[in-house]
């Protein structure tokens, strides 16, 4: 059989991992590694958020996979030491999962422990994705600056599609009737979020991901991607002196588990169509 026989999508997720050594060690000292978990299928890599300085670490990320996605030498899933000055990660342990393994595991609901070298503990659960379109709608006052979308978990490899619509006015001196679109003429980029410098002032954008490990979106007024990140959505307006904007945007939500072309490009745009 194949993943597909037990639903066509399955979801890695709960890793956890603890360093061969002083097991009892559990505070936070800069001289230990800064954990960070990669999921590899040949080029095709997906990252984790870094846990720094420690030696163990329950991640609770998830990752989701397109049973045709996985190649015949299996996956790679690996533990990192993210340093700052390590060029991408000095590689701690690594174990390859194959596609019957995968199967085997996503048919319970138990917790594997792996075997992988320098590694003292290595768990993860596999589940089958249940396939469902997940959708959230909500009316965002642009006086509020932004909110993390509720009842929406995305992983690492979902398509995520976010939609803007709505007019309001960004501050007391501004009296233009604004869009998702914002200012398109480059006006009062200076008062932009700092996380998003070069998009139109005014503006829909959204964040998706989790501790400095996200994807940054211009929703003007609609954007879809493969998230590289799992975590939340946030969405919000590009101004961070927004105490004093008037109206409100209607904002749609939608993610779902990706095809086995969409899962091979992550951060890629999908356009709107």
């Amino acid at each position: 059989g194949a993943v597909a026989s037990v639903k066509p999508v399955a979801a890695l997720g709960g890793l956890a991992c603890d360093l061969l050594g002083n097991s009892k060690q559990r505070q936070s000292d800069p001289r230990e590694p800064d954990l960070r978990i990669e999921l590899r299928s040949g080029p095709v890599v997906y990252t984790s958020y870094v846990a720094p300085d420690r030696r163990a670490h329950q991640f609770g990320y998830s990752f989701v996979i397109p049973d045709e996605s996985i190649p015949t030498q299996g996956l790679v899933l690996a533990v990192l030491d993210d340093d700052d000055g390590a060029m991408g990660g000095e590689e701690i342990g690594s174990v390859r999962l194959s596609r019957d393994q995968l199967i085997a595991l996503a048919t319970t609901s138990d917790v594997a422990s792996l075997s992988a070298e320098a590694l003292n503990l290595f768990e993860i659960t596999v589940t089958p994705h249940d396939g469902q379109l997940r959708k959230a709608e909500f009316d965002l006052a642009t006086n509020s600056g932004g909110e993390i979308v509720r009842g929406i978990a995305v992983n690492a490899g979902d398509v995520v599609r976010i939609e803007a619509a709505g007019t309001w006015q960004i501050g007391t001196y501004h009296n233009e009737f604004l869009g998702p679109e914002g200012f398109t003429d480059g006006r009062l980029r200076d008062y932009n979020l700092p996380l998003v410098p070069s998009e139109a002032h005014g503006s829909t954008v959204a964040l998706v991901g989790q501790q400095g490990k996200q994807l940054i979106l211009p929703v003007q007024p609609c954007v879809r991607v493969v998230s590289a990140f799992a975590g939340v959505i946030w969405v919000g307006i590009n101004d961070r002196k927004f105490s004093d904007n008037v109206g409100s945007a209607h904002i749609r939500v939608f993610t779902r588990a990706p095809k086995p072309a969409e899962w091979a490009s992550p951060k890629v745009f999908l356009g709107c169509d």
